[in-house]
């Protein structure tokens, strides 16, 4: 049934909703272990699933199902439904009660220097300067004391990496720290 629903989303997705799917970030501790609970073949107790993470329980009894569109943007949403085999399977309860997600590092940043052209004049009558400045570079982003730059942007003509930061510049790299709180 085509359509939209409410400029929310697709009247696909909402009859997905009514299925019993749903995009995995929807999916509660509470609802999940029900929805599993309610198959007749669960080979899991209620309180073997309360001892497991939510992160786990997604992670083993939740399956790619099918997208919709949502928003009044149409973005493309990956709907998830119950994994009925491991449902079922009582040899997932170790893994699940000793599932660690991948740690969560922080992101490496690093000093160097960032080459960029910036445009210079009127709209109609300008052209492009390349510029350079110091940055510290973290999450693809360039923070200079003049402001952020993309890394992958399409004016970025390159960074150069320093291994040890040039004297003299400890107090511009400061600056910059202490403007982004890096």
């Amino acid at each position: 049934m085509a359509g939209y629903f409410n400029h929310s989303m697709s009247n696909n997705a909402l009859a997905a909703y009514s299925g019993g799917l749903r995009p995995i970030s929807k999916w509660t501790k509470k609802d999940l272990i029900n929805q599993v609970l309610g198959y007749e073949n669960c080979g899991f107790t209620r309180a073997e699933l309360e001892s497991c993470s939510l992160k786990a329980l997604k992670h083993y009894l939740l399956q790619y199902e099918e997208w919709h569109h949502t928003s009044k943007h149409f973005n493309r949403t990956s709907f998830y439904g119950v994994n009925l085999e491991n449902a079922a399977d009582q040899t997932i309860l170790e893994a699940m009660k000793a599932f660690m997600p991948s740690a969560a590092t922080k992101p490496a940043s690093y000093k160097g220097e960032i080459k960029f052209e910036e445009w210079i004049g009127t709209r109609n009558n300008g052209r492009f300067h390349t510029r350079t400045a110091l940055a510290i570079v973290k999450n693809n982003w360039a923070y200079t004391l003049k402001g952020k730059k993309l890394v992958t942007g399409n004016h970025v003509l390159g960074i150069e990496r320093f291994k040890r930061a040039p004297k003299g510049t400890s107090t511009e790299f400061a600056e910059i720290a202490k403007k982004y709180d890096l």
